[in-house]
């Protein structure tokens, strides 16, 4: 089964950095600076980079067939990755996620160096790019992810038919053709089995239609969401399972009107710009989130956008 290791917390940072992204600093690393957060926030809102972070990790350990993956779910601008003086490979982009399999390059004490370049004059996040100054860094979390070598691929494809009351869920698998895969719709404590089918992936793929009549619907006022999980089994073991949310619900257009779940609605909105001048990069908590919405509920919005 799958297991998630944070590498979060204290890096040590380097700002004495060449442009150059394979000449990693030797010597003293001067400073250290907090993961995730924009570096402005320590450096200075004036301060582009470009950047050099270090960190040691110990390597994890791997049960027969798995796999280790490095996961950075965003860095702002571009980015290269070495680990224990080989170099994984390069991102660019404030926003979007990307990863690496480590597996082959792993020792018992591991290096990881990430060189930084802000591109400040590459606009890449929007209008927020306007609003604040723009950042740079390593702004959102990093981690390890041990895998199965024989999974299920993420994100799964999930397809609601309000009118025939069914979900259709398809998914992608690495190295799992002719094992049985178990594709379920659970209630959102993701306890109770509603509904559920065993089917055989063939050529890395599977799909299923399953009867949602049961389902409780998405709607204003409660948000229920519902969750799809897959599992895959080898003989009579799980050796893999993933688990996505979703909600269960239709919006249609009819003529001036505008229909949640077959029945009319009046959309009253609000617009966030996701200014939070705080934290420089906009990085809000899950709890900051959820309190917007229970304030704009009461002040009488039916709708966020954020």
């Amino acid at each position: 089964m799958r297991r998630a290791i944070s590498l979060n917390g204290k890096w040590d940072f380097n700002t004495d950095a060449s442009d150059k992204s394979d000449l990693i600093p030797q010597g003293d690393w001067p400073k250290q600076i907090e993961v995730p957060a924009a570096w402005e926030l320590t450096e200075g809102h004036l301060y582009d980079g470009p950047a050099w972070y270090l960190r040691t990790f110990e390597a994890p350990h791997l049960d027969e067939g798995h796999r280790v993956w490095l996961k950075f779910d965003a860095i702002a601008t571009h980015a290269t990755v070495c680990l224990n003086g080989n170099k994984l490979g390069g991102h660019s982009g404030d926003w979007t996620p990307f990863e690496f399999d480590i597996t082959s390059h792993l020792q018992k004490t591991n290096t990881l160096a990430v060189h930084v370049a802000e591109e400040r004059d590459r606009v890449t996040r929007g209008f927020t790019s306007w609003a604040l100054p723009h950042a740079g860094g390593i702004w959102q979390d990093v981690g390890l992810e041990i895998r199965p070598g024989r999974r299920a691929k993420k994100p799964l494809w999930i397809g609601c038919d309000w009118d025939a009351k069914t979900v259709e869920v398809r998914v992608e698998f690495e190295g799992c053709d002719g094992l049985r895969a178990d594709i379920s719709l659970l209630d959102r404590h993701q306890r109770d089995v509603i509904e559920q089918t065993t089917l055989t992936v063939e050529n890395g793929r599977a799909s299923a239609v399953l009867p949602a009549d049961k389902l409780y619907p998405w709607r204003i006022g409660w948000g229920y969401l519902h969750n799809v999980r897959v599992r895959v089994w080898d003989g009579g073991f799980p050796i893999d399972q993933v688990v996505e949310r979703f909600g269960f619900r239709d919006v249609k257009a009819d003529g001036q009107r505008l229909l949640l779940n077959g029945e009319p609605i009046f959309a009253q909105g609000w617009l966030s710009w996701g200014v939070y001048p705080e934290y420089i990069a906009p990085c809000p908590t899950k709890q900051q989130i959820r309190k917007e919405f229970k304030d704009l509920v009461h002040l009488g919005f039916n709708m966020h956008k954020l």
